[in-house]
Formats: C-alpha cells, structure tokens, sequence
C-alpha cells in the first residue's frame, strides 16, 4: 500500500480531535520532483481539515520541500532543507488538497523527513476567519454570541497552539488518575 493510502486510512479513521498524525517518511530521492503526498476529497474537506505543523528533515543544500494547501501551483510554500534538523514550524491549512513534494537536485540517498498533520474539527470562530462554510446551527450560534465581531476584533479564535494545548490538559486531566 503506498504510503499516501496508508495516511488517507489513519486520518479518515481519527476520532479524537485534534489528533496530531506524525507522518515520518524516509526515501532514495532521484534528481526532479519526488511526489511523496497527494491528498484531496474526501480524505481532506471543509468539516475535517488538515493543519500541517512542524517539519522536519535530514539537511541537504540539494533538497527543496514544495508544500501545496488548497492551491492548484507551488508557489510561497517550497523551503529550502539545506538548514533543517530541528522541528521547523510549517502550517498550512488544507480544506480541499494536500500535496507535498521533494525535488532533488541530485541524487539524494536514504533521505529522511518528518511532518506533523493535525486532523481537527473547526470551532465556528476558525470557520469564519478562513472562510469555510457554516451551517444553519452554526450561524444562529455565531449571532447569538457575538462571534463574527469577536472574529473581526482578533479575540478569536484562540491560536491553533493554544487549542491543541487546551485539549491535551483535558485528557491529562481526564485519564491521569
């Protein structure tokens, strides 16, 4: 099974949300591009997006990362890796595709990368602010709580960080015991 399918399965199959998916892939890479990710519907939708968070990868002067979210080219999104090593912050939010590729200038043997996805459910506030759809309940809650001002005001959403870390103190707290 390819390892695309295999991540597809992994997220389709999340249930506790957010959940941080640690997608470590290791590779001979040939000279040109090396797809190593192409996701879309409907492993990937506006109900289920996927967040990218940190990356890491084996530091190479000869290796670009192209990162394409919801976008039909590569354009901002390609890093050069020739300074990596440590978990590098990287988001981007995919609500329709994710593709990820390497090029190579040469040649690049056993190359190794690592690339956290979170697969999480958007509060409302999140919806509004990139512009995902809401649904009926969604927007009578929006109105009855002020949340489209508190979006405009920049008091919400709270960052993805603090959400995930809010989560995580919740489940520490839960199953400590």
């Amino acid at each position: 099974m390819p390892i695309q399918d295999e991540l597809a399965t992994v997220i389709r199959k999340a249930r506790y949300y957010p959940e941080l998916i640690p997608f470590f892939h290791a590779q001979n890479l040939a000279a040109g591009d090396n797809p190593i990710i192409t996701l879309g519907s409907p492993t990937i939708s506006s109900d289920i997006p996927l967040l990218t968070d940190k990356l890491s990868a084996t530091p190479d002067a000869n290796v670009l990362l192209k990162l394409k979210a919801d976008k039909p080219a590569h354009k901002l999104e390609t890093v050069g890796l020739d300074v990596m090593g440590e978990l590098t912050p990287l988001e981007a939010l995919a609500t329709r595709s994710l593709s990820l590729v390497l090029n190579a200038d040469a040649i690049a043997n056993n190359y190794k990368m690592y690339l956290g996805i979170w697969v999480f459910k958007p509060s409302i506030a999140q919806r509004i602010l990139w512009g995902l759809p809401l649904t009926a309940g969604h927007e009578e809650l929006s109105r009855k709580r002020g949340v489209r001002g508190a979006v405009a005001k920049g008091i919400l959403p709270f960052p993805t960080s603090y959400q995930i870390e809010r989560e995580c103190m919740g489940f520490k707290q839960t199953y400590a015991e």
